[in-house]
């Protein structure tokens, strides 16, 4: 009876720490380069501590308002490099409406709201194949080879988040955008798409088919056109002339009566 109690012990004890262990509160050890994230939902404040700590980074998180009440679910993803581990963490900040800056001159990273982050020092690439495959914000050249860089940008406002931005530069054929590399790698696919002989010749064939509408259906200029003023005048005159010649002819026919 007793060794069968002890049995039950050493079972009971073992079941507890399967579970526990199952719970995923004790994380497995990081291999060398390897970083390990908890899983869950937790406060942003929170969630940068950790990110400092498992980066070995300095993060400002002033910019972030409410009192950082706002929190972040992290997934299940194991162990992860140091670049994935920064697109996890750039990808929660996106999703919570915010993204870090890499201050340069203070070696931090700084937390700022995305509608802000776009006017910040940001990286700018031109090269499509160093975009990055994260949510990190940066300013990408695109040139454009066949369509004008302003119907481009007109075209692709409407796949845009509002804190992004879209500038045409014709001068060097190109359309500047500023959103994240995600976005933009997913625009560059619907430019492709645009940006070809075909497509140009028929948003030439189209524009032009709208300007000769406008036209049409403009007014003619008011110089162009007797308004209902000239014509009045021009009438008024026409009977002042009319009396001054009746009065004139009949000032001619008394003076040759009176000198018979």
């Amino acid at each position: 009876m007793r060794s069968l109690r002890q049995c039950h012990a050493v079972f009971g004890m073992l079941a507890g720490l399967m579970l526990f262990l199952k719970s995923g509160s004790v994380l497995p050890a990081e291999g060398p380069g390897e970083i390990r994230f908890k899983s869950g939902e937790m406060g942003l404040i929170p969630f940068l501590e950790l990110v400092s700590e498992k980066l070995d980074v300095s993060i400002d998180a002033s910019g972030i308002g409410g009192g950082g009440s706002e929190t972040v679910a992290v997934p299940e993803l194991g162990a992860l490099s140091r670049d994935r581990a920064q697109a996890l963490v750039l990808t929660s900040l996106t999703l919570a409406g915010y993204t870090w800056i890499h201050d340069t001159a203070a070696e931090m990273y700084r937390v700022v709201r995305l509608r802000e982050a776009r006017d910040q020092e940001i990286p700018v690439i031109s090269d499509f194949a160093k975009l990055p495959d994260s949510d990190l914000l940066v300013t990408y050249v695109m040139p454009i080879q066949h369509a004008s860089p302003e119907f481009i940008a007109r075209n692709m406002r409407s796949f845009m988040p509002a804190h992004s931005r879209i500038i045409p530069s014709a001068s060097i054929g190109a359309v500047l955008i500023t959103d994240s590399a995600h976005n933009i790698a997913k625009l560059k696919k619907l430019v492709d798409r645009l940006d070809t002989p075909q497509a140009a010749k028929q948003a030439k064939e189209w524009l032009a088919r709208k300007a000769s509408q406008a036209e049409a259906s403009c007014p003619a200029p008011a110089s162009d056109r007797p308004g209902p003023q000239t014509g009045i005048l021009i009438a008024l005159f026409s009977l002042i002339a009319l009396v001054i010649g009746f009065l004139a002819r009949g000032y001619v026919i008394r003076r040759i009566e009176g000198g018979l």
